[in-house]
């Protein structure tokens, strides 16, 4: 962890001391698409919730509201009917430090002003210069509510006043000005109805929705994780590995074993194509369930294939050390899978029929493997333990 801040102060550092080599549009490219995270807020996201580079800062998608006000992320490109295009380079450089409107309006602290006062006037004029540069795009938003006349804005201690350029010399302060202008603690620090604890900085616990379901941010502070937990989260961390590592192990070489003993048979007793084994060992993938549902047509396959597997582990067909491991593997995974699909669509009854047959076979693979593994076992067993 150490290494890692470290090696982040390096980033950061090096970035903040580029300044002199950059024009402004270079600069102001820089700041507005990547560590302030402009297109977060303000750019459309296309399914999946990646952003639709194609519409860049045309206005997103997400809403946020508060006791104070309802707001979503504004068009900010050149276009003078949905966007700025009518703001002069003062009315932008305002609204970005100040948060006011050409009109006077105050705008809704969502977009993070109060962490934007500390910009040092040269980077607030190239972010200014590159945002008048985009390409105007049409893209109209929904008005924003304002529900008090005033308000409430967080300024963190320190940040009140433009950082001078004599002191980003010093990497502390150079690092206090880049985590400031990034508002990483606006993310990092506990939230209440908009409204930052300042007191907490960094302190993490603030909720994120999206296509990918919710995420908390993590504690960024110095403060040192507690052993017991530290253990905890990395012990679940290795069996999520190792059972990646067994499932993809096991679809490999299951995969092999039904094609080998599909080869061996007799032409006019093969019933599964190649193609129809790949389907069947994708199952044992995270998403075994979804899968088994959505392709309710391979179940009939898939169940053949099981009584392949345990029709050979019962002829004890296969190498104890190995084959009976993976058919053992491949039968609990399938099995599981077919379960938790059951148990999501219990009121399907053509398709509880079609994984009621998947469990059954299931078992009895995992019964004729265990006792290949048992048969093979139980001597070794004896004889080391007289």
């Amino acid at each position: 962890m150490i290494r890692f801040g470290t090696w982040l102060v390096a980033v950061l550092s090096a970035a903040a001391g580029a300044v002199s080599a950059q024009t402004p549009l270079e600069r102001g490219k820089y700041l507005v698409e990547g560590i302030l995270t402009c297109g977060n807020c303000h750019t459309p996201r296309m399914q999946g919730g990646a952003l639709d580079t194609a519409r860049l800062h045309a206005g997103g998608p997400q809403s946020w509201e508060t006791s104070e006000y309802k707001v979503k992320g504004a068009n900010i490109t050149p276009d003078r009917e949905t966007g700025i295009g009518g703001w002069s380079a003062n009315d932008v450089l305002r609204a970005i430090r100040d948060g006011v409107r050409p009109n006077g309006q105050q705008l809704a602290p969502q977009m993070p002003y109060g962490y934007y006062k500390i910009f040092t006037p040269a980077d607030l004029e190239a972010v200014v210069v590159y945002v008048r540069s985009l390409p105007a795009v049409s893209g109209k938003v929904t008005a924003s509510v304002y529900k008090v006349a005033k308000m409430h804005v967080d300024i963190p201690g320190g940040a009140d006043q433009p950082m001078p350029e004599s002191t980003m010399k010093d990497p502390v302060k150079r690092g206090f000005y880049l985590v400031t202008i990034g508002h990483c603690m606006e993310c990092h620090s506990p939230r209440m109805d908009g409204r930052s604890d300042l007191t907490a900085l960094g302190k993490g616990g603030e909720k994120f929705e999206g296509p990918w379901g919710v995420s908390v941010s993590r504690n960024i502070t110095s403060h040192p994780v507690p052993r017991r937990l530290e253990r905890r989260r990395d012990q679940a961390r290795d069996h999520a590995r190792r059972r990646q590592g067994r499932q993809e192990a096991a679809a490999a070489d299951g995969l092999r074993l039904v094609r080998a003993h599909d080869r061996a048979r007799p032409r006019r007793d093969r019933r599964l194509p190649a193609d129809g084994a790949a389907f069947g060992m994708t199952a044992l993938a995270p998403g075994g369930a979804t899968f088994l549902r959505a392709r309710r047509g391979l179940l009939p396959d898939l169940r053949d294939q099981l009584r392949i597997l345990h029709g050979g582990a019962a002829e004890r067909a296969v190498e104890p050390r190995q084959g009976s491991g993976m058919i053992f593997g491949i039968g609990l995974e399938l099995r599981a899978a077919a379960r938790r699909a059951l148990r999501a669509d219990p009121a399907d009854t053509e398709l509880h029929a079609g994984l009621s047959e998947m469990i059954s076979e299931g078992s009895k693979t995992v019964t004729a493997a265990r006792g290949i593994m048992t048969a093979f076992l139980f001597p070794f067993i004896c004889s080391r333990n007289p």
